[in-house]
């Protein structure tokens, strides 16, 4: 997370692991917010849930609960309840 190839664009190295079929370094909070606040909120930890809080306005976040396809629907519901 502290390299020095790391831009401000750049996700933190703890994401990683949500992005197994992904070249996680071509990956952009800018380029693939959807993608990134799908994966983070279905399979995400406490860090990265709160990476992403800290990152993405929460309107987006509320954009994706509401038109994905990619979440289950416990996940949605259960997150809709945290961000209300």
């Amino acid at each position: 997370m502290n390299s020095s190839h790391e831009t401000a664009d750049a996700l933190p190295a703890g994401l990683q692991k949500y992005f197994w079929d992904c070249d996680f370094s071509a990956l952009s909070i800018e380029k693939q917010r959807r993608l990134i606040i799908e994966r983070v909120l279905n399979f995400g930890n406490d860090d990265a849930v709160r990476w992403l809080l800290a990152h993405v306005d929460r309107a987006n976040i509320a954009d994706v609960l509401e038109h994905s396809r990619n979440l289950s629907e416990k996940t949605r519901n259960f997150w809709n309840i945290m961000i209300s």
